[in-house]
């Protein structure tokens, strides 16, 4: 029984090896053992890797896809390596195929090999893929932090604050202070007063009434008024216009402040959700990380290779002992007999062809012999008799023909009416009948079936006589 799934595992079916020795079937039982031993390997390799890319937790999920991948591991050596082993031994065509063929396989299995591959690193280079997934991840962040300042345009929008503020503070000194043009007015009315008051009070000394003091000083205090009131309406509108400034410029800070803020918390969702993205794809299980793990690290470099070149020779150890071993006896005879049947389907084909080549050669001799036969009066005549024959003994047929198909497609047309109007269904039924026995009528009073002449090439005997 093992032998029998060894010889299966060769690709030759145990069937044809039983009028073989033992000693003719113990290289393909051997091919046998080997195709087992790859797949086994691959097999392992898959399960561990289908292990790993599923978190490698001890939970039914895993477990599932560690089987479910050594499985397919397995059966991709055992379909692709045992089809290339027996076509190689019964191979009985031109060889640069079977280099195609051989080369295809190798290309599959470097494939295959730097999956598998890519599923075993992880835990080699476990230490070593977590360190540079954490230098990604940490790079990555900083270029996301000044790559997303530069998008949205942080240092304009803090500069714009800032200058928004200063503004502001200008705009706050400008309410509190009095311009030096308006201090002048104010200072001068009110020097004005006071001159006003010195003079009073030196007339109000030298014995004058009060009211005839203010009265006589009237000219200078109505000044003064006016000096005064000039000044506080320059000092009112002024401070209307700081205080305006003021508020525009408090609008300002606040719209440039609260736009600063807004794409502040923009940057911060956007950093947020791609470093959550970043978390997920930049892992030791990522292949970008192992390549740029490769790329910087030459010991991590030495081992991935080493891995990739074991695992792929021992998924190619099948093919390669095949292809160092001679060809088995059994597959000897099965590419004789191959070619011996591919030789007598060629001579079969070569016979056909030649027997359709003398075929076309007859018919071609027989077409010019009638063609010059026909060239002659009489035979031309005979013909052109049997033609006309034949067109007289058709035509009526043909006419009888289309009358029957006229009548049945006339029979569907009444159907119809009658299924429309079911009320007339009496009325066209017997107007259908009507017409129906009048064509029976004249077919039965038609002459009778023409017949050709007789005896026509008596005549055309006596003719020629």
């Amino acid at each position: 029984m093992i032998r029998r799934i060894l010889a299966r595992l060769a690709g030759h079916d145990p069937a044809t090896l039983d009028q073989h020795g033992r000693e003719d079937q113990a290289p393909i039982i051997h091919l046998g053992w080997t195709v087992l031993v790859g797949a086994c390997i691959a097999g392992v390799n898959w399960a561990v890797g289908g292990y790993v890319f599923a978190g490698g937790a001890a939970s039914p999920a895993a477990v599932g896809t560690a089987v479910a991948a050594g499985m397919l591991g397995s059966s991709l050596v055992v379909i692709i390596d045992r089809s290339a082993i027996y076509h190689i031994d019964t191979h009985a065509g031109r060889w640069w195929a079977l280099l195609l063929l051989a080369a295809f396989r190798i290309a599959l299995t470097c494939g295959v090999s730097s999956i598998t591959a890519h599923a075993v690193v992880p835990i080699l280079l476990k230490p070593e893929l977590e360190w540079k997934s954490l230098q990604l991840i940490e790079e990555a962040e900083r270029k996301r932090g000044s790559e997303l300042a530069a998008h949205y345009n942080l240092a304009e929008l803090q500069s714009a604050e800032t200058a928004a503020e200063a503004a502001v503070r200008n705009a706050r000194q400008a309410v509190q202070i009095v311009p030096p043009d308006i201090k002048a007015r104010l200072d001068a009315a009110k020097a004005c007063w006071a001159g006003y008051t010195r003079r009073r009070a030196n007339l109000i000394q030298q014995g004058m009434l009060a009211i005839e003091a203010r009265r006589r000083l009237a000219p200078v205090a109505a000044g003064c008024t006016r000096d005064q009131a000039v000044a506080q309406e320059l000092l009112d509108d002024y401070g209307k216009r700081a205080r305006s400034a003021l508020r525009a410029a408090e609008e300002r800070f606040h719209q440039s402040g609260q736009a600063l803020i807004d794409t502040r918390n923009i940057v911060a969702e956007k950093s947020a959700y791609a470093a959550e993205i970043e978390q997920r794809a930049i892992t030791p299980l990522s292949s970008t990380v192992l390549r740029k793990l490769l790329e910087t690290d030459a010991g991590a470099f030495f081992k991935y290779w080493t891995v990739f070149g074991l695992v792929m020779g021992l998924e190619l150890m099948p093919l390669l002992a095949k292809l160092i071993s001679p060809r088995s006896v059994p597959g000897t005879r099965i590419a004789t007999d191959l070619a011996i049947a591919k030789s007598r389907h060629s001579r079969r084909r070569k016979a056909a062809l030649e027997e359709d080549a003398v075929e076309q050669a007859i018919r071609s001799s027989m077409a010019a012999a009638m063609t010059d036969a026909l060239t002659q009066p009489e035979l031309h005549k005979v013909a052109t008799r049997i033609f006309a024959a034949k067109i007289q003994a058709l035509v009526p047929i043909e006419a009888f023909q289309m009358l029957m198909r006229e009548i049945e497609a006339r029979e569907l047309d009444v159907q119809s009416v009658i299924s429309r109007y079911p009320s007339y269904a009496k009325v066209l039924t017997e107007a259908w009948k009507t017409t129906i026995d009048e064509v029976g009528g004249a077919l039965r009073n038609a002459p009778p079936y023409p017949q050709p002449e007789a005896a026509w090439w008596k005549n055309d005997s006596k003719e020629a006589a």
